[in-house]
């Protein structure tokens, strides 16, 4: 094959970065943290450790998704092949667009076999099962790596002629062979070994002994303690003056970034196309050194030994290299060096703990923010974010990624998990002429069995929906059919949307898994999107009848027509006044946490009307009234407000929120409140900074009382509102407020 026929992601740059250590822990619960992170650091190429089950399909959907190309490692002891739940793994990452595949790794390291110990000719055990391993990995379509060395070769045989003294060897190099490299740079320079330190002995200059990217705050003491492990100037010179020499060569000494070098040299030497080659482990890490003429990296001169290897890469700068006649040339990437994907993004970062054995190779990673003055993440982070990527080549893109983009809906508000359930939830759009009215998928969220949703908690086991009118109000009685798959037809059930109490839902629960259920507005006969592969179950296999939820809301689009044939879309409001229950109807007092760090803005939580000193309270003319607390409130009332129409909020509620200091809100507060009989009811602070904290119904012929606000189990002092009621006497029914409360004092919680 030649180069140019491998596959290679769009906009290729050849920037790629290891992932974690864990084949199971890598970043699902909190995956759009980690998908910004690769955004914004311009990675095309991720290496991934893989299980031989359906968890690393996950991950590989997500990189596809963001046009990322994996690098996949299957973790087994020598002597190893391929076979079982390993091969069928392989087989399904195929059909998702993965190609690019490591079956073995390190096997002159004792570590690597089982009983710790290399078997005599291990060498030819080891190629002997990586002809095995290509044949079936190619049979499939996919790329077999020739497994990486540790970090080089140390076999007294070339591996390449001995992988060619094989009958199928040249076979499978012909047919879409790759190398794997482990090249670390182990604190020596970019471009070793024809650096001048190595080559001539160039000595330590007096500037260049306490200047190596160390943090202001050491002293030069501690620098020298660090980078130079206590020796004297003299010493390090003398070493260097030493171990000189202007005649080294690549081929010589290849435990360097360089590595690449030698390894093409064996291919082409041996009479080979050039393959491509791709580190998957390797770069410059703090504190890694093996020669003591060089001085160890800080985590800063790391990351800028690291960042000129990304400039490399991707065409931005050229390597020198010295000459021994002291002159020098400028090499630039070759173009059978495909990517780079350095040793690793995190460990603990991702809920993994092995007590610092990979945590200290980390880059996202707290391991040296005392020593350094770092904040949670090495400084090649930020390097990176500055440094544009350069496109190389783009692709030849496996077909399996252009079906991935088709479980992409372009619908404003999406849960992310939804493409990766099943076969996607995927949106049909409807296909009508301009401005030609159509119900339009505007939203969907999705909740998993263990959680309850943070945007809004939903019944188990349901699909949910909402129906908006061209203002986006709430329809009540909107139609919706869910067609349902039985057997060899297709059974169709019609649900309607409710009224304010539900908030305007309507509910179908589900009892068959995923694919089976199909959703469309059918009110006023207008043309809708079409929502598909919906039911219960998660993204894997074992999941398939967990009693997920769906809400998805709809809303009409286009020009409507001026006079509809039936009813007016937008809220009803009730024409008789609901007598109250002989008893309130329970508030939920299930306090759902507050949503992850990740996933929730530290925003100001919404404000409706401006504030001052003195509350703003614009229901006041209605009989809605605040009694300060006294002495020394903690908690004040920062505003009420009078909901009308612009306000898009359903009739006859209220909405509480608790905001600190900062106007930030306080999750988990509770607004306690009694009605005229002196029953009690709690309003838990627990909605997204999108919209009021909590809420509860206002039961016509009731008014209510805020008593005060709990925080951690306990009554803190605050303001009081009084006379809140849906039904005011001369001004009609339906009313709703918004109440805000501030804490005065940050110790107050």
């Amino acid at each position: 094959m030649k180069l140019s026929e491998y596959p290679r992601p769009p906009a290729d740059s050849g920037r790629g970065i290891h992932w974690s250590p864990s084949q199971y822990q890598w970043g699902r619960k909190d995956w759009l943290k980690w998908q910004k992170r690769i955004l914004e650091l311009g990675f095309k190429w991720i290496k991934i450790n893989v299980p031989p089950d359906y968890n690393a399909e996950a991950l590989v959907k997500r990189l596809i998704d963001i046009e990322v190309m994996p690098v996949c490692r299957f973790i087994s002891k020598n002597p190893t092949r391929l076979g079982g739940a390993v091969e069928k793994s392989i087989e399904r990452l195929i059909a998702l667009g993965a190609r690019y595949f490591e079956t073995n790794n390190e096997p002159d390291a004792d570590v690597e076999w089982k009983g710790f110990r290399r078997p005599p000719h291990w060498e030819e055990i080891v190629i002997k099962n990586l002809v095995y391993d290509a044949h079936r990995i190619q049979s499939m379509g996919g790329f077999p790596a020739f497994v990486a060395f540790n970090p080089g070769p140390t076999e007294s045989r070339n591996p390449i002629e001995i992988l060619l003294d094989h009958p199928d060897g040249r076979q499978i190099c012909e047919q879409g062979l790759w190398i794997s490299l482990h090249n670390y740079g182990k604190g020596r320079p970019f471009n070793y070994p024809n650096d001048r330190v190595r080559m001539f002995g160039d000595p330590v200059t007096e500037e260049e002994w306490l200047d190596q990217g160390q943090p202001d705050f050491w002293t030069d003491a501690e620098t020298i303690e660090f980078c130079w492990h206590n020796m004297a100037r003299e010493q390090v010179n003398q070493l260097r003056a030493v171990q000189k020499n202007p005649n080294i060569t690549i081929m010589q000494d290849k435990t360097c970034f360089r590595a690449y070098e030698y390894w093409h040299h064996l291919i082409t030497a041996a009479g080979l196309d050039p393959l491509p080659i791709m580190m998957t482990e390797g770069g410059w890490e703090t504190g890694d050194r093996l020669d003591p003429f060089y001085p160890e990296p800080t985590a800063r001169r790391a990351s800028e030994l690291n960042l000129q290897m990304f400039k490399f890469i991707q065409g931005d700068a050229d390597m020198t290299i010295n000459r021994p006649d002291g002159s020098t040339i400028s090499t630039p990437v070759p173009d059978y060096l495909f990517a780079v994907m350095p040793w690793h993004i995190g460990e603990r970062a991702f809920g993994r703990d092995t007590s610092g054995q990979w945590e200290q190779g980390a880059w996202f990673t707290h391991w040296y923010d005392k020593k350094f003055g770092l904040n949670g993440e090495l400084p090649i982070i930020n390097m990176l974010r500055n440094l544009p990527p350069k496109t190389r080549t783009d692709g030849p893109v496996p077909p399996e990624w252009a079906k991935r983009q088709a479980v992409h809906p372009n619908v404003p508000e999406w849960d992310n998990r939804l493409i990766y359930l099943g076969d996607g939830i995927r949106v049909e759009r409807a296909v009508v002429d301009t401005d030609a009215p159509k119900w339009e998928v505007i939203s969907g969220l999705w909740q998993d069995k263990d959680e309850l949703n943070p945007v809004r908690p939903l019944p188990q086991g349901y699909i949910m929906v909402k129906v908006l009118d061209e203002n986006e109000k709430p329809i009540t009685g909107a139609k919706v059919v869910v067609m349902r798959r039985s057997d060899s037809e297709t059974v169709e059930d019609i649900i309607e949307t409710k009224g304010w109490l539900d908030e305007f839902l309507g509910n179908y629960r589900m009892t068959a898994t995923l694919g089976t259920y199909s959703l469309k507005v059918i009110h006023h006969d207008f043309p809708s999107d079409v929502i598909h592969n919906l039911g219960l179950g998660g993204e894997f296999p074992n999941s398939n009848f967990d009693t997920t939820s769906f809400l998805f809301s709809f809303k009409l689009s286009g020009k409507p027509p001026a006079e509809p044939a039936t009813e007016t879309p937008g809220i009803e409001t009730p024409t008789e006044t609901p007598s109250p229950p002989d008893t309130e109807p329970p508030t939920d007092t299930t306090e759902t946490p507050p949503p992850p760090d990740t996933e929730t803005p530290t925003d100001t939580a919404p404000t409706p009307i401006p504030t001052s000193d003195t509350p703003h309270n614009d229901a006041a003319g209605l009989g809605v009234k605040i009694s300060p607390y006294t002495p020394a409130e903690i908690c004040t009332v920062e505003s009420i407000h009078h909901v009308t129409d612009a306000d898009h909020l359903a009739s006859g509620m209220l909405y509480a929120d608790v905001v600190d200091e900062n106007d930030r809100r306080v999750f988990n507060a509770v607004v306690l409140l009694k009605n005229q009989n002196g029953q009690r009811f709690r309003v838990l602070i627990e909605k997204p900074v999108s919209e009021p904290g909590g809420n509860m119904p206002l039961w016509p012929g009731n008014t209510y009382t805020v008593t005060g606000i709990e925080l951690n189990d306990r009554q803190i002092p605050s303001d009081t509102v009084s006379g809140l009621q849906s039904t005011i006497p001369g001004h009609g029914d339906g009313h709703s407020f918004v109440v805000i409360f501030k804490l005065k004092r940050a110790d107050s919680t």
